[in-house]
């Protein structure tokens, strides 16, 4: 298994301290929220969505308990990695303990070897901005094919400190050398039981350079620099998250917070 090496600041990058502190701590019921969140969407995700791609190994950076390391596990994928915070209690783990490596995620580390796919679904946006770009060159080091999505303005949820368009995203990963290609989000239009935020959410990055992967359309799904991306989202998700805007972001956190305690009544 891989084994994780923390990397120094470059002088002058951001801060080794943590950054703003959340007005919660991530603890064992924002991950369980998390894992019912994944465990729910993850199958249907998978089984419907067409990547083009061999993938015989594959890191999740931000991973959680491993709810979709262990969906990608049972659609077929032999190896599989970890990396999230460690605070998270390993005994809750759903993947090997062997296959996991506590890290802060917006500091930089290496792996010290690169992965079919990179994955980091839905936690850009728990990082402060100062944090994001080391957050993305770990993504850059680890793969050449990555699957990114994060929370885009008035989504809202536990400790969103970082919401943001997603060619907010794109305009980022294309300055580290990385196309963008909006090729998932049109096979999830009709993907009911995949979560909002994954099914509105999801890019694909490929290393420019790299291989493409083998999938049918896509070079015309590929964004240009500078060019705004669709918005995906159903009337009814733009009309709640334009509503969630209008709220002070205290209010948004603790209503997310009630719901995370709700789930666990």
């Amino acid at each position: 298994m891989p084994v994780l090496s923390a990397l120094p600041h470059r002088p002058g990058s951001e801060s080794r301290k943590s950054g703003p502190k959340p007005s919660f701590p991530y603890d064992e019921r924002f991950f369980r929220h998390v894992a019912r969140s994944a465990t729910s969407a993850a199958p249907e995700f998978l089984a419907r969505v067409e990547l083009g791609l061999r993938i015989g190994s594959l890191l999740d950076v931000g991973c959680g308990r491993g709810a979709w390391l262990q969906a990608w596990l049972d659609a077929g994928v032999p190896e599989v990695f970890g990396v999230d915070v460690p605070d998270l209690d390993q005994e809750s783990l759903l993947i090997p303990r062997s296959a996991f490596a506590p890290h802060d995620i917006g500091l930089p580390f290496d792996l010290g070897r690169t992965f079919d796919l990179v994955v980091c679904l839905e936690v850009a946006e728990h990082l402060p901005p100062s944090r994001s770009q080391t957050l993305l060159e770990n993504l850059a080091r680890h793969g050449d094919h990555i699957l990114f999505s994060a929370a885009t303005p008035g989504q809202g949820g536990a400790h969103h400190v970082n919401e943001r368009p997603l060619a907010h995203w794109a305009d980022r990963f294309e300055a580290l050398d990385f196309r963008c290609f909006d090729a998932i989000r049109p096979q999830l239009r009709q993907a009911r039981r995949v979560e909002p935020w994954y099914r509105f959410n999801t890019l694909l990055f490929v290393r420019r350079g790299a291989p493409l992967p083998d999938l049918e359309g896509l070079p015309a799904t590929e964004r240009r620099p500078g060019e705004p991306l669709r918005d995906f989202a159903s009337t009814w998700w733009k009309s709640r998250n334009a509503l969630l805007r209008l709220l002070p972001s205290t209010w948004i956190h603790r209503l997310a917070c009630l719901k995370h305690r709700w789930h666990d009544s």
